[in-house]
């Protein structure tokens, strides 16, 4: 292998490593985003729904969360987007 085919794969998995640490920070600012707006929502008292079917598809979507997290664990059920694997 020459040298100039190895400078290109560090250059490869340089750029690599660096595009996955853009996609970390973006995912941990827009969880960040998604927070504030949960806070805005339970400050202005719009984060329940008086609407019996609204109470009713909420219910299911917390049930869902539940499930989701016992189905896929901990590891594979991230509050930000960052993948598991490579």
């Amino acid at each position: 292998m020459t040298s100039g085919c190895r400078c290109l794969q560090i250059k490869l998995l340089g750029n690599y490593l660096k595009n996955k640490m853009n996609v970390k920070v973006v995912s941990l600012i827009a969880f960040g985003v998604a927070l504030i707006a949960v806070f805005y929502l339970i400050d202005k008292n719009y984060i329940f729904s008086k609407n019996p079917i609204s109470i009713i598809i909420q219910v299911f979507a917390v049930g869902l969360m539940i499930w989701a997290r016992l189905s896929f664990g901990v590891r594979s059920f991230n509050a930000t987007a960052n993948a598991t694997i490579l």
